[in-house]
């Protein structure tokens, strides 16, 4: 016997009991107005974790369609949650799952960016990471990022190559040393060639 439940105005006829559960909890927190909150997220992991929605849905896109929510949204929603459990201990600080998925680029397999030094980063403009809001969180990140592209030393090809290490590569990389503005660098010859020299 299919369970109903009445979704953005639309009648489900869902197979799947756990599903029909969870489907309506996110529908209670949509009809209370909480668009991004831990219990949403916690839910949707816990659909897509355990496939729930394949009893009742071609694909995880048809299940977020019929939600109103994209298969994009539903993921960093996720992914925030999952970023909370796993590197910060479930730890939330009071803030939003969002707050936790724009921490993405400091955390996992994919970092890009070290949480450390970005934290140093805030201090040194004053600022403390957990009393920012997500918005903040997001434009630091961008000029932290910023400003670690302005490291990336630029010199001209005089300076550069008077100093390049001249080695026998045997597949491993060749790195040149050279001063800028009085800072030494050792990088791999490579990744120089990637950025213009002025």
């Amino acid at each position: 016997m299919a369970n109903e439940i009445m979704v953005n105005g639309t009648t489900m006829a869902l197979a799947n009991k756990e599903l029909a559960k969870r489907v309506q909890a996110l529908e209670k927190l949509r009809i209370a107005g909480v668009a991004s909150t831990w219990a949403q997220a916690q839910n949707y992991k816990e659909i897509v974790d355990g496939e729930l929605y394949e009893d009742d849905f071609d694909s995880l896109k048809n299940f977020a369609e019929a939600m109103g929510i994209t298969t994009g949204a539903m993921s960093q929603k996720i992914n925030g949650f999952n970023i909370c459990e796993a590197y910060f201990n479930g730890d939330k600080h009071g803030k939003e799952v969002g707050f936790f998925y724009e921490m993405r680029v400091f955390v996992g397999e994919k970092a890009t960016l070290s949480l450390e030094d970005f934290q140093s980063y805030l201090a040194s403009e004053g600022v403390d990471l957990w009393a920012i809001g997500t918005s903040a969180l997001k434009k630091y990140i961008k000029a932290y990022k910023d400003d670690k592209a302005k490291e990336i030393p630029t010199g001209n090809a005089e300076e550069i190559s008077s100093e390049k290490a001249e080695q026998e590569t045997d597949g491993e990389p060749v790195y040149v040393d050279f001063e800028v503005n009085g800072k030494k660098y050792h990088i791999p010859e490579d990744v120089l060639a990637e950025y213009e020299v002025k």
